[in-house]
């Protein structure tokens, strides 16, 4: 069948019926893959006392399933070897063949350069890391690094190159209306012949933009550019211009 649709109401003689797996594909499409944060708090977080490993309560996301956890978990790490060492790892395991999800204890290889265990992703079962627990040679306990991925919304919205980009759309409508001062500008008295690429700094730490003017030839008479570079900004003459000789280009930029 080329075309799906759903979810619709069954009617006589036409039921319509619908496996979980139709469902979290739906929830898939705008539910990333992650540790559910809320109020900057994200859970199934990771303690650890000598060998024994602790994953608190929290809510996560796996290809469209759910998973809750509202008692901790606890887990005991195999005692240290004498000469070499190991990382285990806990991660959180999909199984849509099992019908499951669930934390789980991934036991690593014993070396004096030691990896962790690999993580699980081929299409029945993908597993969402937590912790890497690292229990060196003749230790007491384990050494835990985090690697959680959080999920801060139901979709996660790229809220800082928005921002960036309303900033830039705003700075040019201030710059329309002929309103609001330039965060800085300058002169440069050059010789310029056609085609000539000149860089200015402006040092924003994000793009910015360009108003320029001058008694120079090739498009440098009162022109607007948005310029993407972060640091400095570039203006190119016109190749077709024939106007060559010395003169004065004046920018500002917002």
């Amino acid at each position: 069948m080329a075309e799906l649709s759903r979810f619709f109401n069954s009617e006589v003689g036409d039921v319509r019926e619908y496996p979980a797996s139709d469902f979290a594909e739906y929830f898939d499409k705008f539910l990333s893959d992650g540790i559910y944060t809320d109020n900057d708090s994200m859970g199934l977080n990771t303690t650890i006392t000598g060998l024994v490993a602790t994953v608190g309560e929290g809510f996560a996301f796996i290809k469209g399933y759910l998973y809750k956890n509202n008692a901790d978990i606890t887990f005991t790490l195999a005692n240290a070897d004498a000469i070499l060492s190991r990382i285990d790892r806990l991660v959180l395991k999909l199984d849509t063949v099992n019908r499951s999800m669930n934390v789980v204890k991934k036991e690593g290889t014993l070396g004096s350069s030691p990896v962790a265990p690999t993580l699980v992703d081929d299409g029945a079962v993908k597993e969402l890391p937590l912790v890497r627990i690292r229990v060196n040679a003749n230790s007491s306990t384990g050494i835990i690094t985090d690697e959680r991925v959080p999920v801060s919304s139901i979709i996660e919205i790229p809220y800082e190159d928005m921002s960036a980009e309303f900033d830039i759309w705003f700075d040019a409508r201030v710059l329309e209306a002929g309103v609001g001062s330039p965060l800085g500008s300058g002169s440069q008295v050059i010789t310029a012949s056609p085609g000539i690429t000149m860089t200015f700094p402006h040092n924003l730490g994000r793009p910015a933009i360009i108003q320029y003017w001058g008694d120079l030839g090739g498009g440098a008479q009162n022109n607007y550019i948005l310029d993407n570079n972060n640091t400095d900004f570039s203006i190119r003459l016109s190749s077709s211009s024939g106007n060559v000789g010395s003169g004065t280009l004046y920018y500002a930029f917002w």
